[in-house]
């Protein structure tokens, strides 16, 4: 009978705490659930970045790879985040229609803050500089001023932004200025005399300078300069917060050197700074 009681209570002792065991399985499992609520947090970190898929030195795809300055921008900015980013490609008035639905979060193909632009959108703090500059033959006197292009021929591209700024700066036009419906021609005059210069976007003319290997070289004057930034939805409580976090983020960038280091190796020249003396 002892043996059979003794038996009975190592039974009851088993029972007893198995059920404890289960009790303390089912206290596992709900732990976990915080786990889950990490993981949501991580999927809340991706990034949808516009771009195009030709844009550049900015921005471009080469092999099924993204490439250039923006892209290397955000890989470092990824990093210093913890954010993972998803690219979107398309047109630029593709882009903003997507920007303007919420389908993406921002655009990166290096964006001017323009007044009309600052109206409709809310911008990161600048973190660049898109500089109009002239390009000129590499034996060519220094041009220290405005005042010394007039009477000279001065190519720009029909209906750029360039073309407005010449004219904005030289309103009796002493200047002669030179539209070009295809601006990719205009280099080529600059280094054959045909025109004294070419005004326009300084990273695109360093880049045709070295492309078609011309005997011209960039003069030093910036006539123009316009801040470049990321821009969001305006009024949008997601945007801001990453709009704040972005902030840091870019100012340790340029802080450290990283932008300029960057810029330099895409761009040939330092978007951070610029001289307007």
């Amino acid at each position: 009978m002892k043996r059979n009681r003794l038996v009975y209570l190592l039974i009851m002792v088993l029972t007893i705490a198995i059920v404890f065991t289960g009790c303390g399985k089912e206290e596992d499992v709900s732990s976990n659930e915080p786990n889950e609520t990490n993981e949501q947090a991580k999927v809340e970190k991706v990034i949808k970045v516009g771009a195009k898929e030709d844009g550049q030195p900015y921005i471009f795809k080469e092999d099924g790879v993204v490439k250039g300055f923006e892209a290397d921008m955000w890989k470092e900015i990824c990093k210093r985040t913890g954010w993972e980013i998803e690219y979107e490609f398309n047109s630029i008035s593709g882009l903003f229609g997507l920007l303007d639905n919420g389908q993406i979060d921002t655009i990166s193909h290096f964006l001017g803050k323009t007044e009309q632009r600052l109206e409709k959108y809310d911008f990161t703090d600048t973190y660049a500089h898109a500089v109009l500059q002239l390009m000129v033959k590499s034996d060519a006197d220094e041009i220290k001023n405005i005042e010394d292009l007039y009477g000279k021929t001065v190519g720009v591209a029909l209906g750029s932004a360039a073309a407005g700024v010449i004219q904005d700066l030289d309103p009796d036009g002493k200047i002669e200025l030179k539209p070009y419906e295809e601006f990719r021609n205009i280099p080529q005059d600059v280094e054959m005399e045909r025109i004294d210069a070419y005004f326009g976007n300084t990273i695109t003319m360093l880049g045709d300078i070295e492309k078609m290997d011309l005997d011209c070289k960039i003069n030093p004057l910036v006539l123009h300069a316009t801040e470049v930034a990321y821009p969001f939805r305006k009024d949008d409580e997601e945007s801001a917060k990453i709009i704040e976090e972005l902030n840091k983020v870019l100012k340790e960038m340029n802080e450290d050197g990283t932008i300029a280091k960057l810029s330099e190796k895409w761009l040939k020249i330092d978007v951070t700074s610029f001289n307007n003396d």
